[in-house]
């Protein structure tokens, strides 16, 4: 089972590969519909580098044939229906009420159209009438679709170049993170260095003191033994004797 849970839609095909003509909020229904019924399914939704792609390797093709539900991004879709000549499939043109009553007006006037020719023929002027008016019903159904097409395709140009645009923008932010992490690892190696020249600074610092110390002490000593030398010569000289 898949998430084709509801009538198959209509498809347009694009390299060989049937992309299903439903709208966003379509296959959001879809997939609502297949989680509610506790089936599961794999949407693929490929753009141009995978289509490119997909005509090169059997196994991404492959890939992309076996998805219960394959969609694709505007651009894609609206050049699958240009070149399969029905771009009245396209969801926002069937969802487009205003080229729906144009649709419906072209196929009444079809109709009367027949009814005149089995009546007067061809070349009565009311036949000739309203394959005129059909005409022009036919060329505005076509400019409608049309400029609902183009809308399509700008749109997703604009989608395009904010994707790309979120790309370099992510690209800066990342160059920013690794010149930050780089720069934090020069800080660390700085703060080793500094460590320890501190602690060779404290170490010549203490051995300093220390053998200050050690030289007081020296000196000390030697007054000491000096003093204490005097003192025996002197108690040691002989003493005089008065005549």
């Amino acid at each position: 089972m898949s998430v084709f849970v509801l009538p198959d839609p209509d498809t347009v095909t694009l390299g060989g590969l049937r992309f299903a003509a439903l709208t966003e909020g379509e296959v959001v229904h879809r997939v609502r519909t297949a989680l509610a019924r506790g089936i599961g399914g794999r949407i693929a939704t490929p753009n141009v580098d995978i289509l490119r792609q997909a005509a090169l390797d059997a196994s991404i093709r492959k890939d992309l044939e076996n998805a219960d539900l394959l969609v694709a991004d505007g651009a894609p879709l609206v050049w699958a229906a240009r070149l399969s000549g029905t771009p009245d499939r396209l969801p926002e043109v069937v969802d487009n009420l205003f080229i729906q009553k144009l649709k419906a007006d072209l196929a009444t006037g079809e109709s009367k159209l027949q009814q005149l020719a089995t009546q007067y023929g061809v070349n009565h002027p009311s036949y000739e009438n309203q394959a005129a008016d059909n005409k022009i019903m036919r060329e505005r159904l076509n400019a409608e679709m049309h400029r609902v097409v183009g809308s399509i395709e700008s749109s997703s140009r604009q989608s395009n170049a904010q994707e790309a645009e979120s790309q370099r923008a992510l690209a800066a932010q990342r160059a920013r993170v690794l010149s930050m992490k780089a720069n934090r690892g020069e800080m660390a190696v700085l703060k080793r260095n500094v460590d320890s020249a501190e602690k060779a600074y404290d170490i010549a610092m203490q051995r300093y003191v220390e053998n200050q110390v050690e030289s007081h002490a020296n000196r000390s000593r030697a007054g000491a033994n000096c003093f204490a030398s005097i003192r025996r010569l002197v108690h040691e000289r002989p003493a005089r004797t008065c005549q």
